[in-house]
């Protein structure tokens, strides 16, 4: 992909791949936040692996075993973490270092007030849930039995246990509730006024948790008899605990107001916040959280989000399996539900995260939005023109420079990896801003067929090049050009093109593959304060 999008995403590649390489595979490594480039979040692992790991299952596999791999060596840990919190089965940190135990720090400092805050950010359980996920997701994708039938099936049952134990039965609702968390917006730690932290029924946490619970049955059906009951003993589970399994993946409660999907009960009872007079005011607006405690306000009294929470399902799961999800817990969720909880919940976010973005890419090009690209040049731009105001000096972002790579890759054209091989299902895109031909009807004809496994490949082994039958026009598939994946036809960011630097064009992503250092591992809130025990001095941040 030439031009300075093409120059960007070669860029991310270069940090990705010198980040995590066939090199580290045979360490014992996680995917550090900020890569290998700045002492942001102290080196430390958080979720980023979902945004990672879609790349990596695609190009290097082995990579991506070895980083899950990595979260099954930490399982003892996990496991620790739940029992001493009252839990069962396992508890991933939000934030961990080498021992995988909590290490998010307890307080955070907004540099506008100068003010110390609390930090509950630590009640991200639903980080849990996005190693199940990657776990399912990386073994559909490679094939790799061998793994999820082993390391993956114990990490994944454990994760659906403590969700499982995590719920509570509401006689009211009728309904099972996962009450005092936090879900990936990051704003919201607390109800107006309550003194103590956490929300209840975050819809990403209990839609997510609802899903591995599922998929910890799915998986147990379709284990050999002689692994079920290894596992079985190994992990003394029994009918009575896999029918709560069933129980609970089934009535999860899911709020909604006005027609869309909540991001949390209550969510709807919130004030609406003057956006266009803060804008006005402040002009940007990304940190809203600092700006509202600075001026004696709280960011929990309103329907404002850092970045996407409840629209991270979109990221998830395309819009027929959200919908087929939904069904499974009773609710309706059809194109209009979703297409107008997008608009909502889109409407009110600050995008105060390098992730914002990217999500918000994913969920306007799975529902077919013509604006989707607009998103996409947003996260591009993150780290190379640094948007969110002095972070990028800290450390590149490394879950959105992959997520980029990703989104171009299979986003925009709807490729899926699966058993029965490759499946495209381009995104119609209004137009392909600064392509020579701005009609281009779909993201296929914008950006290439990726529908050869050899137009990618490995780099550490070639593979054959076959074509998908979902590639043939009669399958709905597009006609395929065997010029590989990406084919590109976007437009330079003329208007707000970051500073050329000489060596970003100079790495063609085949030749990267040179650095093997050892990555160690982000505030949410940005500002890093002391974890637990770990005597660490806090310092202020700057943001994810």
């Amino acid at each position: 992909m030439p031009g300075e999008a093409g120059r960007i995403l070669r860029l991310h590649l270069f940090h990705l791949l010198q980040t995590l390489s066939p090199h580290t595979a045979e360490l014992d490594v996680g995917v550090p936040a900020r890569g290998l480039h700045g002492e942001a979040y102290r080196g430390h692992v958080f979720w980023d692996e979902l945004f990672v790991l879609p790349y990596f299952s695609l190009h290097f596999p082995e990579i991506a075993r070895s980083l899950l791999m990595y979260r099954h060596r930490r399982l003892p840990a996990a496991r620790e973490a739940a029992r001493r919190a009252g839990a069962a089965g396992a508890m991933y940190p939000w934030q961990s270092a080498s021992s995988g135990r909590e290490e998010t720090q307890e307080v955070h400092l907004n540099p506008r007030s100068g003010r110390w805050l609390p930090d509950f950010s630590r009640l991200q359980r639903h980080v849990g849930s996005a190693v199940a996920y990657n776990v399912w997701r990386y073994a559909r994708t490679t094939g790799d039995l061998g793994f999820l039938h082993s390391a993956g099936a114990e990490i994944l049952l454990e994760i659906a246990r403590h969700w499982s134990g995590a719920a509570d039965f509401d006689p009211g609702l009728g309904r099972y509730r996962i009450r005092g968390v936090v879900g990936p917006d990051e704003y919201h730690d607390a109800y107006p006024g309550a003194t103590t932290p956490g929300i209840d029924d975050n819809a990403y946490t209990n839609v997510t948790a609802a899903w591995v619970l599922a998929r910890g049955l799915d998986l147990l059906a379709e284990l050999p008899d002689f692994r079920r009951t290894e596992l079985a003993e190994q992990l003394s589970l029994d009918d009575g605990e896999l029918d709560r399994w069933e129980d609970v993946s089934r009535r999860l409660y899911v709020p909604f107001h006005q027609g869309v999907v909540s991001q949390f009960e209550g969510y709807g009872d919130l004030a609406e916040l003057d956006w266009d007079a803060y804008r006005a005011r402040y002009g940007d607006i990304r940190r809203l959280d600092r700006i509202l405690e600075a001026e004696g306000d709280t960011v929990n009294r309103y329907q404002a989000s850092k970045q996407a929470d409840t629209l991270m399902l979109g990221y998830l799961f395309r819009p027929d399996e959200l919908a087929e999800l939904f069904a499974r817990l009773g609710y309706r969720l059809d194109d209009k539900v979703w297409r107008s909880t997008v608009a909502y919940h889109l409407g009110r976010t600050s995008h105060g995260s390098t992730l914002s973005s990217l999500v918000h890419g994913w969920v306007l090009a799975r529902q077919k939005g013509a604006d989707a690209w607009r998103y996409c040049e947003e996260a591009l731009l993150a780290d190379v023109a640094d948007v969110q105001g002095g972070t990028t000096g800290e450390g590149i972002h490394l879950g959105a420079m992959a997520g980029t790579l990703d989104l171009v890759e299979r986003g925009f054209t709807g490729l899926e990896a699966g058993a029965d091989g490759l499946r495209v299902a381009p995104v119609p895109l209004a137009e392909i801003p600064g392509s020579p031909s701005r009609s281009a009807s779909t993201a296929t004809e914008a950006f290439g067929c990726a529908c050869f496994p050899g137009g990618w490949p490995s780099a550490s082994r070639p593979r054959r090049r076959t074509r998908s039958s979902s590639c043939s026009p009669a399958n709905g598939g597009s006609r395929c050009h065997r010029g590989g994946a990406l084919v590109p036809l976007v437009r330079r960011l003329s208007r707000r093109r970051a500073p050329r630097r000489r060596a970003v064009g100079a790495w063609p992503a085949r030749a990267v593959r040179n650095p093997g250092g050892s990555p160690c591992g982000r505030s949410p809130s940005g500002t890093p304060g002391p974890a637990r025990g770990s005597g660490a001095r806090a310092t202020p941040g700057a943001g994810t």
